[in-house]
């Protein structure tokens, strides 16, 4: 999944929370933070992605230049 599949799914959060604040309280994080990471300026951290149904993973890919 991508940063921005992620930002998209935050945007449905707050959507069906219908407005930012009540989505940022069911998250339990505060409301600049849910902006700044609907915003790009933050990655989010393992309670939010928790709380998405989410996990961080990394991934290693070939680049196809050896």
């Amino acid at each position: 999944m991508t940063d921005e599949q992620v930002r998209k799914l935050l945007d449905e959060a707050v959507r069906k929370a219908g407005s930012q604040v009540a989505a940022a309280a069911r998250l339990g994080i505060s409301d600049a933070y849910l902006s700044d990471l609907r915003r790009g300026k933050r990655q989010p951290g393992p309670k939010v992605l928790a709380a998405l149904g989410l996990a961080r993973r990394d991934v290693y890919e070939k680049d196809g230049k050896r």
